[in-house]
């Protein structure tokens, strides 16, 4: 299981969402003040106030992780292993359309400029990681296939 090439890039996804889901994900600035800044599960605003509205950006994220781990203890189910990541790799670009449409309308709200951290790269690195992993499960499922053609 952990000696497969997918498996080190599953658990390289889980680590990036992890990290993704702890840090600062980009900031609200009006006349280079910071009004407020975005996690995953909140803004928290210049007052020190926690608001909610930005919770579905951490429950696409959290619903990724729980994923992963069943894709990597799948590995006698490819094809299910296969299923997994290409739904993670939509969900993350779900998590992409919804953080671009809440920094849009934030930045309305707060009326400042919204900054993107590079840490909202994350997802991304972890989209392409569950593209190679997924790529490994495709070459394990033909080696499958051509050796019971031999047999």
């Amino acid at each position: 299981m952990l000696q497969r090439k997918q498996t080190i890039y599953l658990l390289l996804s889980i680590i990036l969402t992890v990290l993704s889901l702890s840090f600062p994900i980009g900031t609200y600035n009006q006349d280079g003040l910071t009004v407020g800044t975005m996690m995953n599960l909140w803004v928290l605003t210049s007052q020190g106030a926690h608001d909610f509205v930005v919770w579905p950006l951490f429950v696409i994220q959290l619903v990724t992780l729980p994923m992963a781990v069943v894709a990597i203890f799948a590995y006698r189910n490819r094809i299910f292993q296969l299923r997994l990541c290409v739904l993670n790799i939509l969900l993350l670009i779900g998590w992409y359309i919804v953080f671009i449409v809440y920094s849009l309308v934030f930045k309305a709200r707060y009326n400042a400029e919204f900054q993107y951290s590079y840490l909202c790269v994350l997802p991304f690195a972890s989209i392409i990681s569950y593209i190679m992993a997924r790529r490994g499960i495709k070459a394990d499922e033909k080696l499958i296939r051509d050796s019971d053609r031999i047999r």
